[in-house]
C-alpha cells in the first residue's frame, strides 16, 4: 500500500471507530431517548469519515483528472478529524468535571484518545519534501 493509498483505509477505520463509540454510548444506557444522541452523532461522524476516505480512493498523481478530488476528500477529512478530536477531549473536561456527565467521561476519553492516534497516524502519511542535493 503506497502513501497515496493510506488515507483511505484510514479514513474509513476511524469512521468504523466513530460509530462504534457512537454505538457503545446509546447502549450503555439502554437507549434511551435522552442519550441516542450518541448515536446520531457517532453514525453521522462515521458517515462523515467514511466518505472522506470513499473520496481518497485511488493513487492519483499531480494533474489526474481525479486528483482534485482526491485533495479535497484528504483535507477535509483532516479537518474533521482535528475538529473531532478538539470537541471529544472538551467533551471529556466537561463531563469530568460534571457529576451528573461522569459517567460519560470515560467514553469521551477513548473518542479524545482515539481521534488523536487517527490524526498522527494520518499526518505520518504525509509526503516527505525531497532533500535538496
Amino acid at each position: 500500500m503506497t502513501r497515496r493509498a493510506a488515507p483511505r483505509r484510514r479514513f474509513i477505520g476511524y469512521g468504523a471507530f466513530l460509530g462504534g463509540c457512537g454505538w457503545y454510548g446509546a447502549a450503555s444506557h439502554g437507549y434511551a431517548p435522552a442519550v441516542m444522541h450518541s448515536l446520531y452523532a457517532g453514525a453521522g461522524s462515521g458517515l462523515l469519515m467514511a466518505l472522506c476516505g470513499l473520496g481518497s480512493f485511488g493513487e492519483p498523481r499531480k494533474g489526474d483528472a481525479s486528483y482534485r478530488r482526491w485533495m479535497i476528500a484528504v483535507h477535509v477529512g483532516l479537518m474533521l478529524n482535528a475538529l473531532f478530536t478538539a470537541v471529544f477531549a472538551l467533551q471529556f473536561a466537561r463531563a469530568r468535571g460534571d457529576p451528573a456527565k461522569a459517567d460519560r467521561a470515560p467514553l469521551f476519553l477513548v473518542m479524545a484518545l482515539g481521534s488523536a492516534a487517527a490524526m498522527v497516524a494520518l499526518v505520518k502519511l504525509k509526503p516527505k519534501k525531497a532533500k535538496p542535493q
